[in-house]
């Protein structure tokens, strides 16, 4: 599932913040919980963020349709800017 692992301590500082502590989980609990690629706008704008979802790429979670009313335009448009122009774009709109 996971080729290589990265600590990132941005992320865990988020985490900490959002009230998530590390403590140990069965395996099986875990893996659904990552496994789910999708989340309602809502549910990412909602803190805490649901378990493995990375906090700095909220976008990536968003089903295709959900991108105009997230983000303003569709999801190609969203591919094609450039990533300084995406950063600003997910600050404004509150997925950042």
């Amino acid at each position: 599932m996971f080729p290589e692992w990265t600590e990132r301590d941005d992320v865990a500082e988020i985490n900490v913040q959002d009230g998530r502590k590390s403590t140990p989980q069965p395996i099986y609990d875990s893996l659904s919980l990552l496994s789910r690629k999708e989340y309602p706008l809502a549910v990412l704008l909602e803190r805490p963020l649901p378990e493995g979802v990375d906090p700095t790429k909220l976008e990536l979670y968003l089903h295709e349709l959900d991108y105009p009313e997230a983000l303003g335009i569709a999801k190609p448009e969203y591919d094609q800017l450039p990533a300084w122009k995406q950063t600003k774009l997910k600050k404004e709109r509150g997925l950042f």
